[in-house]
């Protein structure tokens, strides 16, 4: 399960948690956007309990797979500033307006 929450400073926070999985246990996490300075910051949070005692074996390999999510967020969004950015500019102020009429 997914929200999504943008907060009074324009920054906007997703969070998840799992309801059902055949390998995991327990999933939850978090992908906080902020500003900074002429641009944005990321922090992203994954924690995962496996069901299954292989998982320390795949550990490095998870941790490397939240890492190239992240970079894969970015890239996107660098990509479309870079090549179509009155699109991105539309989608923005489409979530903005989803988010503020949720919140009303």
């Amino acid at each position: 399960r997914n929200t999504i929450k943008a907060d009074q400073e324009g920054g906007y926070l997703v969070s998840w948690f799992l309801i059902k999985a055949l390998q995991t246990k327990a999933s939850e996490g978090s992908l906080r956007i902020e500003r900074w300075n002429d641009g944005s910051v990321i922090l992203y949070t994954n924690l995962v309990t496996p069901s299954s005692g292989m998982a320390r074996l795949l550990k490095s390999t998870a941790i490397e797979q939240m890492r190239n999510t992240v970079r894969a967020i970015v890239a996107r969004v660098e990509k479309q500033k870079a090549e179509r950015p009155e699109a991105l500019k539309e989608e923005i102020q489409a979530l903005q307006q989803a988010l503020k009429k949720e919140a009303e």
